[in-house]
């Protein structure tokens, strides 16, 4: 990743800080990614 930023392939804020994987992603009703219910179930963890 680091190589990417010193090419200016990628931004320094498109790195990510934790990775998290989870057997099921909340959506909407029109079927996009739920971004509350995500940050919800983030907060539960901690």
């Amino acid at each position: 990743m680091r190589l990417l930023i010193e090419r200016g392939s990628i931004s320094k804020h498109a790195l990510l800080t934790q990775f998290k994987l989870v057997e099921i992603i909340a959506k909407t009703s029109v079927g996009k990614i739920d971004k509350k219910a995500l940050r919800t179930q983030h907060a539960a963890a901690l």
